[in-house]
C-alpha cells in the first residue's frame, strides 16, 4: 500500500488525477497463494479512489483458483488481466525462453473472456531473428483472434544489462530496429487492428542504469511525436504532448541546463506546470504548444545596443510584432540590434530557439536588462521555455515577479510596445 501511495503522489505531481487503474506489472502476479493474493487485491480495490484492477500474468499461470480469483474481483471492479505474448513465432519464443506454446495463449484468452474479464496483450517488436513480416503476422494474429482481446500493448525490444539476451548482444550483436524501422512498425499495425481494441502503449523504455540499447528508447516523447507525424502524414504537426505539475521524474537525456531551472525553482517552492515536445520550428507547433499549457507564449528577444556595451532581455506577447525604434525611445538605447549567440551563451547560458527569463538565473553579474511589456504584467501566467527549446513552462506572472526576480538579484523595466 506504501508503494501505491508513493505512486499516486508521483503522478498527482504531473496532473489532478483522481482516479487511478492499480497496476501490478512485474513478474507474475497470479503466481503464489491465492488466499494471500485475493486478500491484496481485496485491500487494494476497497480504495475509493482505485476504479480498475490491472494484473500482469503468464498465459500459464490462471488454474481453476486464480479464475475463481478474478471472477470474485472482476464482481467487485472492473479487473484487466495483461498477458504477455510478445510473439506468435515458436522459434523467437524458445529463443527467449518464454516457457509456454501459443495454444496455451489461447486457452487463456478464452477463459478470461468468457469469465466477463478484459484481455490486455504485450508484444515486443524487434525479437532477434524477426522479420518485419513475422512481427506483422503476430498484430494480425491478435487482431483477428476469436474472442477478440481487448487491448495492446506495444514494445520495442529492449537490451537489459544482467540478462540472457545482454549476453548474447554483447557476445554477437545482432541488429536492432532504428527509430524510424520501429515507428513504422507500429503505424502498420494500427492499420491491421481493429477500431475496438485499445492500445495502451505505443513505446516503452527500461530502466535507464540498467538499458544498454537501443539508446532511442529513452526519449519516448520523440517517438511518440514521431508516430503521431507519421500517422497524420504531416511533418512538424500534431505534437503529441500532455501537461506534467513540476519536474520530470526522470532527467536522464535532458540538458544539465534544463535540470539547473527547475533545481532553482523548487528551492524558490515556485510551482509550474510544463510540457516536453519537439524543437517548434513554425507558427503551427508553437501554437499546440500554447493550447496545450493554456497560455500565450512569450516572444523573449536579446538584444544589445550597438557598442555590445548594454544587454536586455525583452518579454512581450508572442502575438504582437517588435519594432526596434519603439522601444529605442522608451529605454534610451539607440540601433538596437539582436545579440549574437556567443553572447546568449555568455550572458544566459542559452542558444538560440531556447531564451527565456529562466536564463537570468545564470547572469550573475546581472549584466542584462529585464524589459517587460505592459501587456505581460497584466497576464496571470507567462509562458516561457527552462532554457531549452524542448520544454515549455507556464509560471505564474506573480511569481516571476515577486520571487523569481528578487532571487536573481534583477530589477525590471515595463514598456509599452504598439507593435503596429
Amino acid at each position: 500500500m506504501a508503494q501505491m501511495e508513493e505512486a499516486k503522489l508521483r503522478i498527482r505531481k504531473k496532473t489532478d488525477a483522481g482516479r487511478f487503474i492499480a497496476y501490478f506489472q512485474s513478474f507474475t502476479n497470479t503466481y503464489g497463494d491465492v488466499k494471500r493474493l485475493t486478500e491484496l487485491y481485496e485491500r487494494v480495490i476497497s480504495l475509493p479512489e482505485i476504479v480498475i484492477l490491472s494484473i500482469g500474468t503468464r498465459p500459464d499461470c490462471l488454474g481453476e483458483d486464480v479464475m475463481r480469483m478474478l471472477i470474485h474481483l472482476n464482481a467487485i471492479k472492473p479487473v484487466w488481466v495483461e498477458l504477455g505474448l510478445q510473439t506468435i513465432h515458436d522459434k523467437t519464443a524458445d529463443r527467449m525462453n518464454r516457457g509456454y506454446a501459443l495454444p496455451v495463449f489461447r486457452e487463456a484468452v478464452r477463459k478470461l473472456k468468457a469469465a466477463g474479464i478484459q484481455v490486455v496483450v504485450h508484444v515486443i517488436l524487434g525479437l532477434p531473428g524477426e522479420t518485419k513480416h513475422m512481427m506483422l503476422q503476430t498484430i494480425h494474429y491478435l487482431a483477428e483472434i476469436d474472442p477478440p482481446i481487448d487491448g495492446i500493448k506495444i514494445q520495442m525490444l529492449n537490451i537489459l544489462k544482467d540478462t540472457r539476451l545482454a549476453e548474447e548482444y554483447n557476445r554477437q550483436p545482432f541488429p536492432l530496429l532504428t527509430m524510424d524501422e520501429y515507428t513504422d512498425l507500429v503505424c502498420e499495425s494500427f492499420q491491421v487492428l481493429p477500431d475496438d481494441i485499445a492500445v495502451h502503449r505505443m513505446t516503452g523504455d527500461g530502466p535507464g542504469d540498467l538499458l544498454i540499447a537501443p539508446d532511442w528508447v529513452r526519449n519516448k516523447k520523440k517517438v511518440l511525436n514521431t508516430i503521431t507525424g507519421k500517422l497524420i502524414g504531416k511533418e512538424g504537426h500534431g505534437l503529441m504532448m500532455e501537461l506534467y505539475k513540476g519536474r520530470p521524474d526522470y532527467t536522464g537525456g535532458r540538458l544539465e541546463r534544463e535540470i539547473r531551472t527547475y533545481d532553482y525553482l523548487d528551492r524558490l517552492n515556485i510551482p509550474y506546470d510544463r510540457t516536453d515536445h519537439e524543437p517548434a520550428t513554425n507558427m503551427v507547433a508553437c501554437e499546440e504548444i500554447d493550447k496545450v499549457l493554456g497560455v500565450l507564449m512569450c516572444k523573449n528577444l536579446f538584444l544589445c545596443n550597438r557598442q555590445k556595451t548594454r544587454f536586455y532581455l525583452l518579454l512581450m506577447p508572442g502575438d504582437k510584432k517588435f519594432k526596434t525604434k519603439e522601444l529605442s525611445s522608451q529605454i534610451g538605447s539607440a540601433r538596437l540590434s539582436f545579440a549574437g549567440e556567443e553572447d546568449m551563451l555568455k550572458y544566459l547560458d542559452i542558444e538560440p530557439g531556447a531564451v527565456s527569463v529562466m536564463g537570468l538565473m545564470n547572469d550573475k553579474d546581472r549584466e542584462v536588462q529585464l524589459l517587460i511589456d505592459r501587456d505581460i504584467m497584466s497576464e496571470e501566467y507567462i509562458g516561457c521555455h527552462p532554457c531549452v527549446c524542448t520544454s515549455s513552462m507556464k509560471i505564474r506572472t506573480k511569481d516571476i515577479i515577486d520571487r523569481f526576480l528578487p532571487a536573481t538579484g534583477h530589477d525590471y523595466q515595463t514598456v509599452t510596445l504598439v507593435g503596429e
